[in-house]
C-alpha cells in the first residue's frame, strides 16, 4: 500500500489533486488507515490516475472523464476529442482575431502619435425617420442656421401630427464631393401621420462609431469624420453610405455630446 503522498509523487501530481479526485468519486482509496485516517492506495491505481490526468490535459471536463475512465471506449473518446478540437479551434480563431485588432491598433498609434478618437464597430438597427432637408453647404460651419431652422420646422411638423420622437436628433449627411446635403431627422418608428415625402427609411447596417464633444455645425467635424474613416480602413472596413451625427446630449454649451457614425462593410480579401 502507498500513502497518499508517495502515491501522488509517483503519479507526478499533487496530494491536493489526489484528495479532490477521491472526494468526487473519480479515484477510490484502496484502504483507510484506522489509526491515522490516511488514505492508502495500491500501485495498480496509478494507471487509473494517469488516465484521469491524461484526459484532463486534453481539456476534457471531469464529468466527461467520469464517463470514460471506467470503460474507455475508442469511439466515445474519439467523439469527445473531435468536439474538443472544434472548441479549441474556435478559441484559437477568437484569440487570433483579437490579436489582429491589437496589432492594427498598435500600427494606428505608431502612424498617429495622438489618437484623436476611440471608435468601435457596432450594428445600427433599421430606422424610419421623419426628415427635413437643409440647403446645401460647402462645410459644416455653413449649416448652423439652416440646420437649426430644419429641426425647428421638423419639430413643428411632429407636434402637429402628434408624433413623438423615439430617440435623439440625428443629422443624416449625403455628400457630393465637397458639397454637403444634410437632413434634420427624428426616428419615429411605426407612428403614422407624417407625409411620405418627409420619410426616410434606413436599413440596418454596421457602422464605425465614435463619441466626441463638438457641434453638429462645426468644421471640426470634417477632419473627425476623416479620422473615423481612416480608423475603419485600418481595421479592415470601408465606408458604405452617408455619415450620421447623433446629438446625444445638447448641453447648451459650445460643445454637445455627439456620436459620429459611418456605415461600413468589411473588406473582402
Amino acid at each position: 500500500m502507498l500513502a497518499i503522498g508517495e502515491f501522488a509523487r509517483l503519479a507526478g501530481t499533487s496530494v491536493r489533486t489526489v484528495r479532490y479526485y477521491h472526494s468526487i468519486g473519480l479515484l477510490e482509496a484502496s484502504a483507510i488507515d484506522e489509526s491515522t485516517g490516511y488514505r492508502l492506495f495500491r500501485a495498480q491505481e496509478l494507471g487509473r490516475l494517469h488516465r484521469i490526468v491524461a484526459l484532463k490535459e486534453l481539456g476534457l471536463s471531469l464529468s466527461q472523464i467520469r464517463e470514460l475512465v471506467d470503460g474507455l471506449s475508442a469511439d466515445v473518446l474519439r467523439g469527445m476529442l473531435v468536439m474538443k478540437r472544434l472548441e479549441l479551434e474556435s478559441q484559437v480563431k477568437l484569440a487570433s482575431d483579437r490579436l489582429n485588432l491589437v496589432e492594427q491598433r498598435l500600427r494606428y498609434i505608431e502612424q498617429e502619435r495622438d489618437v484623436p478618437i476611440e471608435a468601435i464597430v457596432k450594428q445600427l438597427p433599421p430606422m424610419r425617420l421623419a426628415v427635413v432637408g437643409c440647403a446645401d453647404a460647402l462645410g459644416f460651419d455653413g449649416l448652423e442656421h439652416p440646420l437649426k431652422a430644419a429641426f425647428h420646422a421638423l419639430a413643428g411638423t411632429l407636434r402637429t401630427a402628434r408624433v413623438k420622437p423615439l430617440g435623439p436628433p440625428l443629422v443624416y449627411i449625403k455628400r457630393d464631393g465637397p458639397v454637403l446635403h444634410p437632413f434634420a431627422c427624428f426616428d419615429i418608428g411605426d407612428q403614422h401621420g407624417i407625409a411620405d415625402s418627409l420619410l426616410l427609411h434606413l436599413e440596418g447596417v454596421e457602422a464605425a462609431s465614435a463619441v466626441c464633444r463638438g457641434n453638429a455645425t462645426s468644421d471640426d467635424l470634417s477632419p473627425m469624420f476623416g479620422e473615423l474613416a481612416k480608423w475603419a480602413a485600418v481595421h479592415g472596413y470601408e465606408q458604405r453610405g452617408p455619415g450620421r451625427i447623433v446629438i446625444l446630449e445638447a448641453t447648451g454649451a459650445p460643445d454637445d455630446v455627439l456620436e459620429l457614425q459611418l456605415p461600413v462593410v468589411r473588406h473582402v480579401a
